[in-house]
């Protein structure tokens, strides 16, 4: 004979108790509380105004690139845009969008350049040799002595202007026997006799490939200063290469006190401002460098009709790519619509790139204040033939996202089948992991401002949920709420390994 059993309070589904009702509840409206501060204080989605100064023509056929894919939204990302076009007997710039006061850029707003730096300290090791005063084969040791007897002092001028030295990206202050770099740095803070000793400290174990080294062009700026017996590195770069271009408003900044009024606003992918990037210890590799279009004109004119020094630096030397190859910090595409030499740049909250046609005699300037690379725009206006690929997630973060995923999920199942005090764990490891995501990795300058909020509103209701499950005494909440901010920690450091 069958038995039955009455089903009471605990036999009833979880979806339908009072309990689970009001933590529904009281979620819902952590969603709506996060809605309503993010119109306030959340990220906000960047997109080129429609403001336009300068050759309406060229600002439209900006747009009309950035608009060539099809895609819904493809100007977002950019606050405000500047442009110039050098052709024989013809100069013609457009701004778009917004500098940061609501108005377009003009050709004398001024924007932080990076590395585009790097062609000038090219020219000057080019010259230098030119001229007999270094060769490419010397080690940096011979011009600045507290690396003598370093690794990094045995590296050649010419290592140091093709990225091959093994050095990092820059100096730390750790140190020890077998310390390679982890390629960080106090740019506005360290001086440049830290930067040398630290430098002096370091094991080069990657020498002779190419690997991105602003730390290597600083030292090659000190070291030109020094084989030139000019007082620095500016004044030289001032004197042989500014001046003779024309470029009277480029300008290097120690600290946030020098930074020139008339600068654009720069914008980190959130939409917040970003602070700039000064200090003087890394002016050769272009950390602290304000230029306008007016003064990159003039550069490229000065390149473009022969009269630069140095121009032995546009030679390539060794190939990085089947279709790229670098000279003395210039890099030159080869492809079948033709060659191309040229530099981008980017520090927090600005990115641009200078690229030339010497065959068509044609040069091209871009200049961003937000962090969204210009290089596929540059590269379309200098060669219309050119393919524009916008800017797309590498295959690691793809499949560091995907990894999320499947570990939130993993472990909350776990929890679900171990027992109750464990889901405040998993729901703890899965929001830790939410945010490390949406602070490192989702693209908020595409998205609009309300999806901060629900990612943000979700988190809070996924907490309440998992407490609601948890354990009842505020002692046993202990246990869950560390071992959530640990495995975070730990997700954390997974995805700075995974993604280098």
């Amino acid at each position: 004979m069958a038995t039955t059993t009455a089903e009471g309070p605990e036999s009833r589904p979880l979806w339908v108790s009072m309990r689970r009702g009001g933590a529904v509840a009281t979620s819902l409206a952590a969603i709506l509380v996060a809605v309503l501060v993010s119109a306030w204080v959340g990220p906000q989605p960047m997109h080129l105004g429609f403001q336009t100064a300068g050759d309406t023509r060229l600002a439209d056929r900006v747009r009309a690139i950035l608009g060539a894919d099809g895609t819904a939204g493809s100007t977002a990302g950019f606050h405000g845009l500047a442009v110039v076009v050098v052709s024989p007997g013809q100069t013609r710039w457009a701004g778009l969008g917004n500098r940061g006061d609501g108005m377009a850029p003009t050709s004398t707003t001024m924007f932080e350049i990076g590395s585009i730096t790097k062609l000038f300290t090219g020219l000057l090791l080019a010259d230098a040799v030119d001229h007999g005063v270094v060769r490419l084969k010397d080690t940096v040791d011979m011009y600045l002595p507290p690396l003598v007897g370093s690794a990094a002092g045995s590296a050649t001028l010419e290592e140091l202007a093709t990225h091959r030295s093994g050095l990092p990206a820059y100096a730390d202050e750790e140190a020890g026997a077998t310390y390679e770099g982890a390629g960080t740095s106090d740019v506005e803070t360290i001086t440049q006799e830290a930067v040398i000793e630290e430098a002096a400290e370091l094991t080069l174990s990657e020498r002779g490939t190419y690997a991105y080294s602003n730390l290597g062009f600083a030292l090659l700026g000190y070291a030109l200063a020094r084989a030139e017996g000019a007082p620095s590195w500016t004044s030289l770069v001032t004197q042989r290469v500014l001046r003779p271009a024309g470029m009277t408003h480029t300008v290097f900044v120690p600290s946030k006190a020098d930074v020139p009024a008339a600068a654009a606003l720069g914008s980190l992918p959130d939409g917040l401002f970003a602070p700039y990037s000064v200090g003087p210890s890394y002016f050769p590799a272009g950390t602290a460098t304000f230029s306008t279009l007016d003064d990159l004109a003039s550069f490229a004119r000065w390149v473009i009709d022969g009269s630069a020094i140095g121009r032995s630096a546009l030679n390539p030397l060794y190939e990085i790519s089947p279709v790229d190859s670098i000279g003395l910090a210039w890099m030159i595409t080869t492809t079948t619509t033709g060659v191309s030499v040229w530099h981008d740049g980017s520090v927090p909250g600005f990115s641009s790139i200078l690229g030339f046609d010497l065959a068509r005699r044609r040069a091209v300037a871009v200049l961003s204040n937000t962090g969204a690379t210009v290089d596929p725009l540059g590269m379309k206006l200098l060669e219309p033939r050119s393919p524009v690929a916008g800017p797309s997630a590498p295959w690691y973060v793809r499949a560091i996202a995907a990894l999320a995923c499947v570990l939130a999920v993993a472990c909350v199942l776990f929890a679900a089948r171990r027992g109750r005090r464990l889901v405040g764990v998993a729901v703890a490891f899965a929001a830790q992991t939410g945010l490390v995501l949406a602070v490192d990795y989702l693209p908020w300058q595409n998205l609009p401002g309300w999806s901060w909020a629900l990612a943000s509103g979700s988190v809070s209701a996924a907490m309440i949920l998992g407490v609601d499950e948890g354990p009842r005494s505020p002692r046993q909440l202990v246990l869950p709420v560390v071992a959530g901010v640990l495995s975070g920690f730990a997700f954390y450091a997974l995805t700075v390994w995974l993604a280098g």
